[in-house]
Order: C-alpha cells, then sequence, then structure tokens
C-alpha cells in the first residue's frame, strides 16, 4: 500500500526548513562597555540583521540605548527608544562594523560628524544642555549639564553582539506538530510490521 503520509511529511519538512532558514533578526542587540574597566556599560539595539548568529560589516542605525551600569552619577533609568535619551539634532546615529570591531561612530547633524553624543536630562532652564555619553574612537566620556567632565577615557569601547534566542516563526509551529505526529504513526507502523513478521510464537512440543 503506498504511504499517504509521505506527501505530507515532505510538505511540512519544506515549511519548517524555509522557515529556519529565512529566519534572520529584525534588528541587532549589542553589549558595550568601557574599555578601561568595564564598569560603564550598557545595551545597544541597531537596525540590521544576524546571520548565522554574526552581524556582518556594515553601518548599524541606533534605535535604542540602555546606560545599565556607571560609576559616575548619571542615572540608569530610561532609553533611547523610551526618549528619556536622544540625539539632539545630531540624530540618527549609529557605527560602522567591519565584522569584528567599530571602526567609526558617527552622527548626522551637529557642528561635526566624528563620534555619537546621546543626551539625557536636560537641564531644565535650557533644554539644549543634557547630560551626555559621548563615543568615538580612542575616545568615550560622560560628562553633565553642569559642565563636570565625570570620566575621559582615550579608548574606543568594548562592542559586541548579545546572545539571544530568536523565537520559531509562526510557519514552523504548524510544520512541528505535523512532523510529531507522522513521527508517531511512522513508528506504530513498523512496531506493528516487525510484530507480522515474527508472527505467532510456536507451542511447545514434548519429544
Amino acid at each position: 500500500m503506498p504511504c499517504t503520509h509521505r506527501p505530507i511529511a515532505m510538505a511540512a519538512m519544506g515549511i519548517l526548513s524555509v522557515a529556519v532558514a529565512g529566519q534572520v533578526s529584525a534588528e541587532v542587540v549589542w553589549n558595550w562597555s568601557d574599555a578601561d574597566t568595564g564598569a560603564e556599560r550598557g545595551i545597544f539595539t541597531t537596525t540590521g540583521d544576524l546571520v548565522d548568529g554574526s552581524a556582518l560589516a556594515g553601518s548599524y542605525q541606533i534605535i535604542d540605548f540602555v546606560l545599565e551600569a556607571t560609576t559616575t552619577s548619571l542615572p540608569t533609568t530610561g532609553s533611547y527608544a523610551g526618549g528619556q535619551w536622544s540625539a539632539g539634532n545630531q540624530s540618527p546615529v549609529g557605527f560602522t562594523w567591519d565584522g569584528t570591531g567599530p571602526t567609526e561612530f558617527w552622527r548626522a547633524g551637529g557642528t561635526h560628524d566624528n563620534g555619537l553624543n546621546l543626551y539625557a536630562h536636560p537641564l531644565p532652564s535650557d533644554p539644549d544642555v543634557s547630560d551626555r555619553i559621548g563615543m568615538s574612537i580612542d575616545f568615550f566620556v560622560i560628562d553633565r549639564y553642569s559642565g563636570n567632565q565625570e570620566l575621559l577615557q582615550e579608548a574606543t569601547i568594548n562592542l559586541s553582539t548579545a546572545t539571544a534566542s530568536v523565537p520559531l516563526p509562526v510557519a514552523a509551529w504548524i510544520a512541528l506538530p505535523i512532523l510529531s505526529v507522522l513521527g508517531l504513526i511512522h513508528y506504530a507502523r513498523q512496531k506493528n510490521r516487525t510484530r507480522g513478521a515474527i508472527g505467532p510464537a510456536e507451542p511447545s512440543t514434548t519429544p
């Protein structure tokens, strides 16, 4: 008898393979930290894709930023996406990645276009004066709107992609149960075939 489940299995496997093979992230999450102590650290979220878990060489625009820890007086609350941090009139901001490390930090506006600045907690009397984190190649600074420079390093920050589990697409969730059911059917059929081939036990005879 022909196997009627084979076309279904092949279709399910096709859905699963296409879904998984085409699964790429719609954005990239990065861990950053200062080069000297690692005590200043946070997260970037950028445009772009991870391919086989790696970020390809290219330009990445920052769409979110979080300061997770700092030795300075800057608070670690709020985010770029939430509006507590901004790039001011220099937006968009981002960096260039060569496949292993950053080669440039950039901003679209402002007096200069080298490096990027992220601002938070503007001075109530002057919204154009804010706390700042500045990043460039061989340069990292944190200063307050009061003019107090709390940290200055002549080094490039450490930057690496964050490892995160990527949810399976809907197509994969459809294909997986089908393959599981078909696997159980195949196992049951093979077990019945084996039992039939062996046959019933011969009655014992006494000489």
